[in-house]
């Protein structure tokens, strides 16, 4: 199953590198600078790099949960490559709900970004939208932090709920704000996506695995074409998808249990592609610090430029260059140096992170 990760990174590579080579070859004679809402560029940049993300996440996606449908567990066997996918098949098979609505999701935060690159919306619309994404999504396939509140009855439930839901938009917007110097938010999404993959194979949790080993290609195929030099953007259309995903992702993570789930889910769930098992006592509670590690770079730009703007009396969802990247910049930085700058943090706070869900399941 590993190889099969690590297969899905290069799929997602071709996918998304051959799609944004299709777009820029069509879009870029056709680009007017300065015609989309959220783009102030004096040469033709397109903002659909998104889509080649896209299309290298949900199409192999939505292929790999029709065949998991259509051939039979003797055909998975009789495959060298796929053969260990024959044990795992009865727990992909009941992942389909969550995997089709996920991509359902993912296509509507895509469709969101892309409107709004190109006609703006409003930004109590546009959270309102995100908002109810999330927490369709939330309820529909029952992913949640916290789920150990679940003993405090219907209310528990109700703050696992809300809290998830806070969770989801609040990575979403995170990455889609970082989305503001060639090669960031695409960079910082990867190291991330790779992060969590990692944590996925080390868990068992084949599922989210694969996903992430999607994003990472995907976003290894986009970044060709946005840094240095970018051709592409990304846009809104890729940010938002990128956002919701990796919540998505970090979510269905288990970081510690003790006698049950306690953050993210089960082991030994279906996305192990096994039987549903009870879950022992495992690691250190450190591990509920993972995700805060894996999203380190992204919230504390966030939260950094959102004070400094309520500070300054503006409103903190109009724009301006208050970034940790416009001020690396400010300070003397080249704007590549800056993004490779901010990946190196990424990575580090990745490791803590990768080291603190270790911790939560040394004892597994």
């Amino acid at each position: 199953m590993v190889g099969l990760c690590v297969l899905l990174v290069m799929v997602g590579v071709v996918i998304s590198g051959a799609s944004c080579y299709a777009i820029a070859r069509w879009a870029v004679p056709r680009d007017v600078p300065g015609s989309e809402a959220h783009k102030q560029h004096e040469r033709a940049v397109p903002s659909l790099g998104g889509i080649g993300i896209a299309l290298a996440v949900v199409v192999p996606a939505a292929v790999g949960v029709a065949m998991v449908w259509w051939f039979p567990e003797s055909w998975w066997s009789g495959q060298t490559s796929l053969a260990s996918i024959a044990n795992h098949l009865p727990g992909l098979q009941q992942t389909t709900p969550m995997a089709v609505l996920l991509l359902l999701a993912m296509t509507v935060m895509h469709g969101l970004g892309v409107w709004d690159d190109r006609h703006g919306l409003g930004a109590g619309l546009k959270l309102l939208i995100e908002l109810i994404v999330a927490a369709v999504l939330v309820m529909a396939t029952d992913t949640r932090v916290l789920m150990l509140l679940d003993n405090w009855g219907p209310i528990g439930y109700g703050i696992s709920v809300g809290l998830t839901v806070l969770w989801i938009a609040t990575i979403t917007n995170a990455m889609n704000m970082l989305d503001n110097m060639n090669g960031l938010a695409g960079g910082v999404g990867l190291i991330i996506a790779a992060a969590l993959m990692l944590a996925a194979i080390g868990g068992g949790q084949w599922f989210v695995a694969g996903l992430s080993g999607l994003m990472v290609g995907g976003l290894a195929g986009f970044l060709v074409w946005n840094y240095p030099q970018a051709r592409l953007f990304m846009g809104d259309g890729g940010s938002l998808m990128l956002g919701l995903l990796i919540a998505f992702v970090s979510v269905r993570l288990t970081y510690w249990a003790s006698g049950g789930p306690a953050v993210g889910h089960a082991v030994g769930s279906a996305e192990q592609g096994g039987q549903v098992g009870q879950v022992g006592q495992v690691g250190h509670w450190i591990g509920v610090l993972a995700p805060v590690g894996f999203m380190a770079v992204p919230l504390y730009d966030l939260i950094k430029v959102t004070a400094i703007r309520v500070k300054m009396g503006a409103r903190p969802w109009v724009g301006d260059q208050n970034h940790v990247s416009h001020r690396l910049v400010r300070r003397g930085w080249s704007k590549p140096s800056a993004v490779a700058l901010l990946w190196g943090c990424t990575a580090v706070t990745c490791a803590m992170g990768l080291l603190a869900w270790w911790l939560g399941n040394a004892s597994r």
